[in-house]
């Protein structure tokens, strides 16, 4: 993703970065988490800390640096919030495939979309 890109997700962001890192309650870490996440995000062949922080406006390398080498927060937490998250719904559940005209259905198509409407249950077309 470009730098655009990026910015046009911050709202979403900046929310998950607030759910997820909850637990981190120091001064500074769930914006270094956001940061993080952002660096990662971003185009660059390199993850590495120093190209990371380079291709980011806000942080000082030495900022990233130590969110992610020597802050004593407990990770066990953040999975737990990422594992919540990941396992919520997005958005409505897709159907499988593109939207169709009714009239290009065939009869067998009509029954099983009358028997999931009506009783739940498809039935089964040999």
């Amino acid at each position: 993703m470009d730098t655009v890109e990026v910015q046009q997700l911050a709202d979403d962001l900046d929310e998950f970065v607030t759910d997820v890192f909850a637990s981190l309650t120091r001064s500074g870490w769930q914006e270094r988490a956001g940061d993080y996440l952002r660096g990662l995000m971003l185009d660059g062949r390199r993850k590495s800390i120093q190209p990371m922080a380079a291709r980011l406006a806000g942080p000082h390398e030495q900022a990233l640096n130590h969110f992610v080498t020597n802050s004593p927060w407990d990770a066990a937490e953040v999975r737990k919030r990422f594992a919540v998250r990941s396992a919520a719904p997005a958005g409505p559940p897709d159907d499988g495939g593109p939207a169709r005209d009714e009239s290009q259905a065939g009869p067998d198509d009509r029954a099983y979309a009358q028997a999931l409407s009506v009783g739940g249950k498809a039935p089964v077309v040999r």
